[in-house]
């Protein structure tokens, strides 16, 4: 099977990880199972889409994580990833893009549904109104399973 790519037609076998079956790629992992079933550098990979002569985006994509957790690149300036062999403007701005996508939906609680066990779990669900000089009322509807 030939894609069409740029200018000139690539065979789909040239453009594979060597030496990883093509159902164990990270793009293909993700529509068999999902993204809750890939580690974090086959999600990072997905998110750099390739890696460079010699290394796959896997190898990248962990060289990546050895230096920064995720939980750092959330807030990381681009420039800070190009230093990484690989690694350039293009593919730092869209992994931070990707994380601020990500902080963004968490910021307004898209897809997690909070538990609250304790008067304390409640707080910081609505601390964000804490300063506020307007008096707010709030209700919170809670299940048998908080």
């Amino acid at each position: 099977m030939a894609f069409a790519w740029g200018t000139g037609v690539t065979e789909r076998k040239n453009r594979q990880v060597m030496g990883v079956a093509e159902v164990d790629l990270p793009r293909e992992k993700v529509e068999r199972m999902g993204p809750e079933g890939l580690w974090d550098d086959e999600l990072l990979a997905v998110v750099l889409r390739m890696g460079y002569e010699g290394r796959t985006v896997v190898d990248v994509a962990g060289r990546i994580l050895k230096h920064h957790r995720p939980s750092d690149l959330v807030a990381m300036d681009p420039k800070a990833l190009t230093g990484l062999k690989g690694i350039g403007l293009a593919k730092a701005a869209s992994i931070v893009a990707a994380f601020e996508l990500a902080r963004r939906g968490l910021e307004q609680g898209i897809g997690i549904a909070p538990c609250i066990h304790s008067p304390r779990d409640a707080v910081s669900l609505v601390a964000d109104i804490r300063n506020r000089r307007k008096e707010h009322f709030l209700a919170l509807f809670l299940n048998a399973r908080n």
